[in-house]
């Protein structure tokens, strides 16, 4: 819930700065001072993205405290799963979150984009390559895997990797 609060101000503020930059335009009739309040206006937005990002991570970190890897593995059936493609999948997510003070102990059900801010080229390009040579498993014909377009968390990127086969080796 609070998220969406957070997406409806956020729209709002949108929709005021598009206002905001219409006004300064009509009032002042001057381009360039519209160019530059809309390029000051971007800045801040980003700067201000970037707090709010930095805050959202520290507070997983904080909340986080006593987890750790161990943590992630027991919430799984680790004695039927291939334990190596846990552990890649852990480590290689904790590598794409390294941008921040200290890395936190990720939830086997944290939200690839919600709760970690990862997008799809993320996964796709970084994380699942790296896991599939870790892990000598097969990214071809990953169309076949009944995970396939199914990935939204760190759990679902283990059941994905445990459905595809090894590489076979000649």
């Amino acid at each position: 819930m609070e998220s969406y609060k957070s997406q409806i101000i956020e729209t709002l503020y949108g929709i005021l700065f598009v206002f905001s930059i219409g006004s300064i335009y009509l009032l002042s009739g001057n381009g360039y001072l519209t160019v530059g309040t809309f390029v000051l206006t971007i800045m801040v937005w980003f700067k201000y993205s970037e707090i709010k990002e930095t805050e959202h991570f520290k507070k997983l970190a904080k909340d986080r405290i006593e987890d750790s890897i161990c943590t992630f593995v027991r919430s799984f059936e680790y004695r039927e799963l291939d334990t190596r493609i846990i552990r890649a999948v852990y480590e290689e997510i904790q590598l794409c979150i390294l941008n921040y003070e200290r890395p936190f102990p990720i939830h086997a059900d944290d939200d690839l984009f919600k709760d970690l801010h990862l997008d799809e080229d993320d996964i796709d390009m970084d994380i699942c390559e790296a896991i599939s040579i870790r892990t000598n498993r097969t990214l071809e014909d990953c169309e076949n895997n009944p995970f396939f377009g199914k990935v939204w968390t760190p759990r679902d990127l283990v059941m994905f990797f445990q459905a595809q086969p090894h590489v076979k080796t000649i």
